[in-house]
């Protein structure tokens, strides 16, 4: 085995690993009004998700990650759409109106 094969060999695994983290998180979520809700967590190199686009229906906001006390917190400063999660749940908000809480959708367990 030439020597650059093997070298290959080794990086290829940590190469796969890096550009895992990498890849957008898509969660489903149902809220409380009936609606379902889908953000995908664009993820940078470290696994740490610093945009995030939510859809609802027809509307899509994209959003920037912002300091939160818990949770994550992502804000589109255009429509002043907000998102803010913590572990499976989550509400969407416009300004100071009423937020719409949001559960995640589990996907049916294989028996």
């Amino acid at each position: 085995m030439s020597r650059l094969l093997a070298v290959l060999l080794v990086l290829l695994p940590a190469a796969a690993a890096a550009q895992q983290n990498t890849l957008p998180l898509t969660v489903a979520y149902r809220c409380d009004d009936g609606e379902r809700l889908l953000v995908e967590y664009a993820r940078d190199r470290d696994g740490r998700s610093e945009r995030a686009i939510v859809t609802r229906g027809m509307k899509r906001w994209k959003m920037t990650r912002q300091v939160a006390g818990s949770g994550e917190r992502y804000l589109d400063e255009k429509s002043g759409f907000e998102w803010w999660a913590k572990g499976p749940t989550g509400s969407l908000m416009q300004g100071s109106g009423k937020a719409v809480e949001c559960r995640e959708l589990v996907p049916p367990r294989k028996k």
